[in-house]
């Protein structure tokens, strides 16, 4: 759940770092995604649910126990507690619905991408967004 980017820069700003630009500044979207196999979705629609459940209550859990979670994960990562508590502050975790703006800029990076020929053939980001899982994960909460 600790993205290491993040983790990184927050220790570079606790050794006196600062920051030029950030997702804020620069008005980006830098989500991170759930992503499952589309063959494994299909198969095992049930555990797909099943587990944005067990994580949707592990995220709960987290925001209930901040300092415990804090300490686990600074033990865990061998990371300093400061840092991790940070992290967890400035990159909080969700389990919702991909939103359509986040789609929308999923797109202009995709394309982005392609015009510099990182990725070969165009992408539609929407025909691989399935909200069903997460909605339906969250309605039977």
């Amino acid at each position: 759940m600790v993205n290491l980017g993040t983790v990184y820069l927050t220790a570079n700003l606790k050794n006196d770092a600062r920051i030029l630009a950030d997702g804020d500044s620069l008005k980006v979207a830098s989500p991170g995604f759930t992503i499952v196999r589309e063959g494994f979705a299909k198969d095992h629609p049930e555990l797909v649910v099943k587990f944005l459940q067990v994580y949707q209550k592990a995220l709960e859990w987290q925001n209930e126990h901040f300092e415990e979670s804090v300490d686990i994960l600074a033990k865990q990562k061998n990371l300093d507690k400061d840092v991790v508590r940070q992290v967890l502050k400035n990159n909080p975790a969700y389990n919702r619905p991909t939103s359509k703006e986040i789609i929308a800029e999923q797109q202009r990076t995709a394309d982005f991408q392609q015009s510099l020929g990182v990725i070969k053939k165009k992408i539609d980001t929407g025909d691989v967004v399935d909200n069903s899982f997460i909605e339906k994960a969250l309605k039977e909460k």
